[in-house]
Formats: C-alpha cells, structure tokens, sequence
C-alpha cells in the first residue's frame, strides 16, 4: 500500500493548470517516477484508482500541450523533439500497464476504455514522431477490447464507457489501416481529428466473409502485430483472429470530401484547406477500400546517390540561371524497382523532410536528376532516417505558373514549379509539380528560362496527386488567351 498515496494525490492536484506551452523537462521524468511508484503497489489498493486517475489526467494533459509541436514535425526531428516524443511514448505505455493492472484485479468498462485510450494515443504520439511502433501495443489494445467486451456483456449499467472504448479502439484500428508511415504529421493529425469526430464503430467478426473485398482488414489478437488487408495476406484459419470491414469509413470519408471541395474535373478548386483535407479524406478512403499489393519486384541494392530535399531546392539546383546551388546529402540505395526506391541517410545536413514530399537524386555526375515523391519515412532516431520514393520523372525544368480565374481577378504567381515530362507508361501529357494549393483555377501561364525566356499557356487535364505538400497535375497547350 502507498503510505504517502494522500500526499502524493495533493501534489498531482495542485499541478498548476495553465502549464506554459513548452514542457518542463522535469515534468514527463516526475510523472513517469510516480506512475513507477503506483506499478509497485497492489491494484485492489483503495487509493490506487484515485491516483491512477489523476495521473491520467496530468498525462493527457501534457500530450494536448506537445500535439501541436509534433503535428507541425519534419524528419529528422531535433534532439529535444525526439526526446520529449519519446518521454511521452512511454509515460503513455506506462499509464496503459498500469490501467490494465487494474482491469485485471477489477474488470470494468471504465478502465478498458481508459487503458485503450492509453494506447492509442501512445501510437498517435509514435507515428506522428515517425518512429516504429514499440513492442506489445497492438497485444495490449487487443486484451483490453476482449475485456471490454466482457465487461459490457455483464454490465447493461454502463453502456456510455463501453462505447467509448469499442470507438477508440475502431481508431485505432483504422489508424493502423490507413498506413500513417504515407502521410505527413499534419496529415496524421488531420486524419486523426476526422476519425475522432466520424464515431464510426468498426464492427468486429469472428468468421471470414464469404465474399471479401479489398475493404476487409483482420487482425491477430494474441500476436502483436496490427491489423493486415485481406487483399495483402489473407488472415489465418485458427482461433483468435477477427475481421472487420472498414467499407463504412471509406463511404463516410469520400461523403466528407465531397462536401468540402468538388473534384477538380468538375470545378475550379476555391479553399485551399478545404481542398487539401478533401484530397487527404479521398487517399484515406482509397486505403480502407482499394487493393494495395505491391505490382513491382524490388531488389536489393547497396550504392550512394546525392540528394536534394523539397519542391525550392529542387528547383534552385536543376535552374541553370541559380548562382547558389543548394546543399546536398549522402544516401544509400538499399532496394529499388522500376517505380521507385528506398533509400537510408548517411551524410550532410537534412531537414524538412515528410511523407508527401519530394526529393531528387541521382548517382553519377552526369545522370539527370530522378524527381521523386516521399511515400513513406522512417526515423527512430536523429541520425537515422529511411525513405520509401516514387519515381515521378527522369529530369525536370524549373518554371513559374501564374493562375487567374478571370479578367476582374488578379494574377496568382506561384514560384518554385518543375515541368515533367510526358511519360507514356504513367502519363501521356506534360504535368505541373507545384507547391500544394497552387492550382486555383482551370487555365494557368507557365514561364520557362534557359538560353532564352519561354512563354506559353496551359490548361488542366487533371489533377493527379495532392498531399499537404506538393500536388501534379497534367496539362495541354491551351491557345486562347485568358
């Protein structure tokens, strides 16, 4: 039994409520050291739900106080930055153990809920880091649900605690499902707000579908490992694996999206965060519906390539009128395929770098840069970072587009663009890669410089890709003037 349990329960209170925006370094470290303290003692202690509570709410306190740093993070994150997402990390996974020591002496809904809350914001704060998810998560959020279940099948009384817990664990679930590696920590962040204010239950089966489309996930409860599409891996015939269909979600997200902004085919874009969260709910659904098995072999590779990092640089080192080119970094290939590459840091200066990004690199001197596009990123530590890239074009030209809606609205100039290339196999016209948000209108003028200052207008065919960074869109030739 804590002999200082009152002491300790006076001191949480008292915590002053406006904490200052950055964290106190000693503060997670205090928190952490009580929460050892409370793991010591027995859980049917009187004392030890009241103290568990308060540190609950001191915890998720501070997570709403770092949010906002991470979901603004790039990789590598900084030595402070890392070490505060990690702190966090495993004060969650401390909380977590210490709610599941209490389910298990006390089955309640209450606790289920509060343990798997635990969870998946220890898995929010992973992926928005970028770090690999750490061991026994996805085991621990699988034996709460199975005891919350229980306790709900006993308890009618408490119907409100039950729900809660089977939504966040539908989140997290979903959050799995959605490949948050692919996306930027906004992105996560936004994808996240959505999932919490959608209250979508993702409805558990214990037998496999007779007809499965590419919208059924399953997962292993006594493995820890998270939950895998059908149209990858089909799940194991032996006890213990559930199935689910995330078919609601993905209706749900691409309703959102509609109403937030029309496709580009259908009319000029207006709000740009509005279009920019509509794009990211249309990716969101077609990850929960669409069949993404892998279409290329990769080989494995062990060469160096430099690198550039972002649209600005890019476009700074392939202008042949820039007297400052940008700095470069080392990498090393370590497996590609005729799609793309994965690539791990070695040398020179990084920063900036999310899922949804581009880079180029090349290996020789005398090659044209490979313009890519991040897929996914990786980075457990400062000084390790791992890229997944889609090739988007072998060689680019720097150019300016300018947008305009009509004769009474001002010209929009947008600086720092690549023209691609036409490529068959992926795409039959020139396409814009441009900063995302540049695209306002259907009609744009493209200014290119080289030996002499080239000048044409252009009209959208498409709109091909949009993350929150950059977005592709194919265009042709378009005579009349604007």
């Amino acid at each position: 039994m804590l002999d200082t349990a009152e002491d300790e329960i006076t001191i949480l209170n008292a915590w002053p409520d406006c904490a200052p925006t950055s964290l106190d370094a000693a503060d997670l470290p205090d928190l952490r050291a009580k929460l050892r303290q409370l793991s010591e003692s027995p859980p049917g202690d009187p004392t030890y739900a009241r103290l568990l509570g308060v540190l609950d709410r001191q915890i998720h306190d501070r997570l709403l106080r770092l949010r906002p740093s991470l979901r603004r993070a790039a990789l590598p994150l900084s030595r402070e930055a890392r070490s505060r997402s990690v702190e966090m990390s495993d004060a969650l996974g401390q909380l977590a153990e210490c709610h599941l020591r209490l389910l298990r002496v006390m089955p309640a809904p209450g606790a289920a809920r509060d343990g798997l809350q635990a969870v998946y914001r220890r898995f929010e704060v992973c992926v928005l880091a970028g770090t690999t998810v750490p061991p026994k998560l996805w085991l621990r959020a699988s034996e709460m649900h199975r005891a919350l279940t229980r306790c709900a099948a006993g308890n009618a009384k408490a119907p409100g605690p039950a729900h809660d817990g089977r939504l966040i664990y539908t989140r997290l679930l979903a959050l799995g499902c959605v490949s948050p590696e692919h996306l930027s920590a906004q992105e996560i962040g936004d994808t996240i707000d959505w999932l919490e204010a959608a209250e979508i239950p993702v409805v558990l089966h214990d037998d496999r579908p007779r007809e499965a489309d590419e919208s059924w996930y399953w997962v292993e409860l006594k493995h820890d490992r998270g939950p895998q599409q059908f149209a990858r891996r089909l799940p194991p015939s032996r006890p213990g694996v559930m199935v689910f269909s995330l078919a609601p979600l993905a209706s749900h997200a691409l309703a959102n999206a509609t109403q937030l902004a029309p496709l580009p085919e259908e009319a000029d874009s207006g709000d740009g965060e509005a279009a920019s969260l509509a794009a990211l709910l249309r990716r969101i659904a077609d990850q929960f519906s669409g069949s993404h098995k892998r279409k290329l072999n990769r080989r494995s590779s062990s060469y160096r390539v430099k690198v550039c990092t972002g649209l600005p640089d890019i476009c700074r080192l392939i202008d042949p009128t820039c007297a400052e080119p940008p700095e470069l970094s080392d990498w090393m290939v370590i497996n590609e395929s005729a799609g793309g590459f994965a690539i791990m840091h070695v040398s020179g200066f990084i920063e900036g770098i999310v899922s949804g990004g581009v880079i180029a690199l090349r290996a020789d001197a005398d090659e044209s840069w490979t313009i890519c596009l991040v897929r996914w990123s990786r980075s457990d530590n400062p000084e390790h970072v791992e890229l997944g890239l889609q090739i988007l074009s072998n060689g680019a030209q720097a150019v300016d587009i300018a947008f305009r809606h009509g004769a009474s609205n001002p010209v929009r100039t947008v600086k720092h663009a690549l023209l691609l290339p036409a490529l068959p196999a992926l795409r039959p016209k020139f396409a814009i890669l441009a900063p995302a948000g540049s695209y306002t209108a259907r009609r744009f003028v493209l200014v290119a410089q080289t030996s002499h200052v080239y000048i044409t207008q252009g009209r959208l065919i498409s709109l091909d890709l949009r993350t929150a960074t950059v977005e592709l869109f194919q265009f042709d030739l378009d005579p009349y003037p604007i």
